[in-house]
């Protein structure tokens, strides 16, 4: 009897060409076809996870918003400066940093740099980055100038002694 409902089983997926299968049929009918992946009280375990480690996440940017803003305030003390000047190196890093997020994140963590700054950045970036690679130098015969083109050379009658054979003559 086991065999029997086991090789039914086999057979439920098991189609021939030009027939559908259980797949396609319960998708005819707008049905997945699927069962869901967990059990219920399992998803809901695992969304209760989920959602403590994000609001933990959430708990650290604060702080680390917050601490920004008092680091700020003390360069401000101390150098009497409120703007902060930054490498070639540190702001390409920040720009490339900051494309990867949304504007909305951007917009929320970005406490040093304003988030249009760190896009103009990255547009200088891309920019230099399209001019560099139109520029590079590419593998092969250097180009020769123009004149060089014209160039022909040609047997010249040479003098007894002389030991060349051929000269160049360009046509102009």
């Amino acid at each position: 009897m086991v065999s029997g409902k086991l090789t039914q089983r086999r057979s439920e997926f098991h189609t021939t060409p030009g027939e559908p299968g259980r797949l396609e049929e319960t998708a005819e009918h707008g049905q997945s076809g699927l069962a869901p992946m967990l059990p219920a009280p399992l998803q809901f375990i695992v969304a209760m996870i989920a959602y403590a480690i994000n609001q933990r996440m959430a708990r650290q940017l604060d702080y680390l918003q917050e601490e920004v803003r008092v680091l700020k305030e003390a360069l401000a003390a101390a150098t009497g400066k409120t703007r902060i000047d930054f490498s070639a190196e540190q702001r390409r890093r920040l720009a490339h940093k900051g494309k990867e997020l949304t504007a909305e994140e951007r917009q929320a963590c970005c406490q040093v740099v304003r988030p249009a700054t760190i896009l103009a950045w990255f547009r200088q970036l891309a920019a230099q980055s399209t001019t560099a690679r139109r520029f590079a130098r590419r593998a092969g015969r250097a180009n020769q100038p123009k004149s060089a083109h014209s160039c022909s050379i040609r047997r010249v009658t040479i003098p007894a002694g002389d030991t060349r054979r051929s000269a160049m003559r360009c046509a102009d």
